[in-house]
C-alpha cells in the first residue's frame, strides 16, 4: 500500500522543503514590524516632545526645531531638564544626554508602519 506524503495527518498539505522569497521578506521584516517597536517610538516621541517643551523656556522655538530636525542625534543638557521657574535651586547642572531626534523618530515610526502594512495586508483582486 503506498503512502501519501504529500499531505499531513490533518489532510493539510506540506509546505515544500524550499524557502520562498516571501519568506525570507517576512523574516527581514518581522523585527521592524512589531508592535513593541510601535509602543517604544510613540513613547519616545513624547518623551522628545517634552524635551522639546522644555527647551524651549530657554530657547528661541526656531532654534529647537531646528535642532530636533536637521540631525539624528540631539545633546540635551541636564539644565534643560531642570526650568529656572520650577528648580530655582538647581540652575548649573552638569552633563548631557543624546535622544534621538524628531527627524529620526519620523523616519522609524514610517519604516514600522510600511513593514506592518507589507507582513499583514494582503493584495486581493476582485473580478468585476
Amino acid at each position: 500500500m503506498a503512502v501519501d506524503t504529500s499531505q499531513s495527518t490533518f489532510g493539510v498539505a506540506k509546505k515544500s522543503a524550499g524557502v520562498s522569497v516571501n519568506d525570507i521578506a517576512a523574516l527581514i521584516l518581522a523585527p521592524l514590524a512589531s508592535l513593541k517597536l510601535t509602543v517604544v517610538l510613540l513613547v519616545m516621541a513624547v518623551f522628545v516632545t517634552l524635551i522639546a517643551t522644555l527647551q524651549q523656556a530657554s530657547m528661541d522655538m526656531w532654534a529647537v526645531k531646528t535642532m530636533h530636525y536637521n540631525n539624528w542625534i540631539v545633546p540635551i543638557d541636564f539644565q534643560w531638564i531642570f526650568v529656572e521657574k520650577w528648580f530655582p535651586d538647581l540652575q548649573n547642572v552638569p552633563g548631557k544626554f543624546y535622544i534621538p531626534s524628531g527627524k529620526a523618530l519620523i523616519v522609524a515610526m514610517l519604516s514600522n508602519l510600511t513593514a506592518a502594512h507589507l507582513l499583514r495586508f494582503k493584495l486581493q483582486a476582485k473580478g468585476i
